[in-house]
């Protein structure tokens, strides 16, 4: 069975309906445990409360890195998907990911990423090499041996992303994508209300200099030198 983290930073009612979506959305598939991290929701904490399976709630919002890894810690399952609050799922997600899962090489499952509004429309198609432009991580399963733990230096977020698939694949697991289930995303909504773009603008600059000086390089130079063969394949824009 696959656990489900999802994090919630709910300050309006829009966040909490979108995120009450994402959760009915998930329930669709027999899945193993949803735990909810609420990081600090100032609006309907108790409808977050009553539909976990395990539920923790952080006084202050500390940030999606340590929000995952509080939320990974609690699983007891194999494989825990990890999701935003602002996404919705086929039925099928569960069934494609464990199926995937099957090989023993790879860490993460990654699904095509869509527009909200868009309908799903699934291929049969599965990259196993991946390509890091599609590993989206709004909405992603992983093996519980492959969490390396996200680093919570990103504080808010932003960049985290790409440091822990660069040290997962750096551990020799394989990053699979697939669009045979496919995820809607509403493009970081959560981010977008609560800080303004030149907020974001500034704090994705400072993650992304904390990414090559940890590492030696910005992320997508770095990518697309190391997986070079990766970003040779066909590519999958949105339609």
């Amino acid at each position: 069975m696959i656990d489900v983290v999802m994090l919630a930073y709910n300050f309006n009612e829009e966040l909490a309906q979108l995120t009450e979506s994402a959760i009915h959305s998930v329930r669709q598939a027999p899945m193993g445990n949803l735990i909810l991290v609420d990081n600090a929701s100032e609006v309907r904490p108790g409808m977050l409360r009553e539909l976990a399976d395990v539920y923790i709630r952080n006084k202050k919002n500390l940030g999606y890195p340590a929000g995952v890894n509080q939320g990974v810690a609690l699983s007891k399952s194999k494989y825990v998907a990890i999701a935003n609050n602002d996404i919705r799922v086929p039925p099928n997600w569960v069934e494609v990911a464990e199926r995937i899962l099957t090989n023993p090489d790879i860490g993460t499952v990654h699904f095509r990423m869509i527009p909200y509004d868009q309908s799903f429309n699934p291929g049969d198609e599965v990259w196993i090499t991946g390509k890091e432009r599609w590993c989206h991580c709004s909405f992603f399963v992983i093996r519980k041996e492959a969490f390396l733990g996200y680093d919570e230096n990103y504080n808010k977020g932003g960049f985290d992303d790409y440091d822990h698939n660069y040290r997962i694949r750096r551990k020799g697991w394989k990053q699979a994508y697939t669009n045979r289930a496919e995820f809607q995303h509403m493009d970081s909504v959560t981010y977008r209300t609560m800080e303004t773009p030149e907020a974001r603008a500034k704090r994705d600059a400072k993650n992304r200099e904390y990414y090559k000086y940890k590492f030696g390089a910005y992320p997508d130079q770095q990518f697309m030198e190391k997986f070079s063969d990766q970003f040779s394949l066909p590519y999958l824009p949105f339609p």
